[in-house]
């Protein structure tokens, strides 16, 4: 049938048709080698998502279950750092037993989503996993109930769901897969992905060498948005938490990363979120910023680091109330990420400067127990301690914030916190002097 230009190919392939009379058996294949070149990976992130088996006696229900894969399928598309193969390819598998590990090479992915359908009256019970197909490794699963009354509902609700389940899980695998790489194939993306971990860490060694390898990024190539994004990222978390300086001018390198980032690319979710974050942390440019975290807000809203992002962005911008929204959110899309901490500190904040310090309280104690090495979980919790008359635990708090950050001072805080709101400004340092920290 010729050459054939396939959408995710960088070449063209090779068609082939077969015809058979009807009856004929079909004949077993020759040894040869095939002229179809295998499909080469892309770069990023490859997934096929495959139709969703219907486990019912109801036919009627195929349906459904091929508009999970499909809604599926559209939802994971936003996500730009992905390819996601489309529709038409992946549901040519439909209802064929095919190993997983064949099939992603047939279609040029590393990880293929499967899930079945199973109805039992009115209610519906959908289970879906992601794995990795080189290894068979199976990164994630999950099973979801609802009924039968709001079908789009439904789909929405487990949509919102796998998505915002999957996509740390695809993070952290190819986080994996990139550390079993040998270095001289390693590129631009590769070493965003080595980054990554050191930048999650929120400590000052790690953000060292996750801005290594960002500026080695950048340097493979410039316009690639995510380094240049999460790059100003590291920046802002040195500036935020007054340690080393990197650089001469580390606060107009992370402003000056941030605008190219946005630049280079404007449809992705993560690259606006994190550029407008910086924008408002570290320029407190507050209309550029957060315009930029909601219209990564508007790209994808089922990415939990998303949600996360312009959350703090609505903090420090003066929104404590819209900010509580977006991390309620990314708790709720993503309760196992490994960053949860980072919502649950953010909630936390929000639910402060909303005159709720019980709330407060009790999840910025979630947050320290996820991930007790976090300096900002103290900034909460501790005027939260305050406001509730918890003195004596104030001041082990303030103890715990000194040995993570000794150079943590009142006089520091007021450089370092960017609130828009002199109110909350003024709650966080009362907090924090009537709580013993040094001035």
């Amino acid at each position: 049938m010729g050459e054939r230009t396939l959408k995710g190919f960088d070449e063209p392939v090779r068609a082939y048709g077969v015809s058979l009379k009807v009856g004929e058996p079909v004949p077993p294949p020759e040894p040869h080698e095939s002229n179809t070149p295998t499909p080469k990976l892309p770069s990023k992130p490859s997934l096929a998502v495959l139709p969703f088996v219907n486990m019912s006696n109801d036919p009627e229900q195929e349906y459904f279950a091929d508009g999970i894969a499909e809604e599926l399928i559209t939802a994971l598309s936003h996500i730009k750092q992905w390819f996601v193969v489309a529709r038409n390819s992946s549901f040519a598998y439909k209802g064929r037993n095919i190993d997983i590990r064949e099939l992603a090479k047939d279609l040029g992915v590393r990880y293929v989503l499967e899930g079945s359908v199973r109805k039992a009256g009115n209610r519906l019970r959908i289970i879906g996993q992601l794995i990795e197909a080189e290894t068979g490794t199976h990164l994630w699963a999950d099973r979801f109930d609802g009924d039968l009354d709001d079908v789009f509902a439904l789909q929405d609700k487990i949509t919102e769901s796998v998505v915002g389940a999957i996509e740390p899980s695809l993070r952290m695998a190819e986080i994996e897969r990139s550390k079993r790489m040998r270095p001289e194939n390693i590129g631009a993306y590769d070493l965003y992905l080595k980054a990554l971990p050191n930048l999650y860490a929120m400590r000052p060694e790690a953000n060292e060498q996750a801005l290594g390898l960002l500026h080695k990024a950048i340097d493979f190539d410039p316009n690639y948005a995510p380094a240049l994004a999460f790059l100003a990222w590291g920046y802002e978390q040195r500036l935020h938490r007054g340690w080393v300086a990197y650089g001469e001018d580390d606060s107009g390198t992370a402003v000056a990363l941030a605008h190219r980032a946005i630049a280079a690319d404007r449809d992705d979710a993560h690259v606006m979120a994190a550029a407008g974050f910086v924008l408002v942390m570290i320029a407190r440019d507050y209309g550029q910023g957060i315009q930029a975290t909601e219209r990564a807000l508007e790209l994808n809203p089922n990415i939990a680091f998303v949600s996360m992002l312009v959350g703090w962005s609505q903090v420090y911008g003066g929104d404590p109330a819209e900010a509580i929204t977006c991390f309620e959110n990314a708790i709720r899309v993503s309760p196992s990420d490994p960053g949860a901490f980072f919502f649950y500190t953010g909630a936390a904040t929000g639910y402060l400067y909303c005159g709720h310090p019980d709330k407060a309280y009790d999840l910025a104690k979630k947050s320290a127990r996820m991930y007790a090495d976090w300096d900002t979980t103290y900034w909460v919790l501790i005027p939260a301690l305050v406001q509730l008359g918890r003195i004596e635990e104030a001041h082990a708090a303030v103890s715990r914030l000194l040995k993570l950050s000794p150079t943590s001072t009142v006089s520091r805080l007021r450089e370092l916190l960017s609130l828009r709101n002199p109110e909350y400004l003024n709650m966080t340092l009362d907090g924090m002097t009537i709580a013993g920290l040094p001035e």
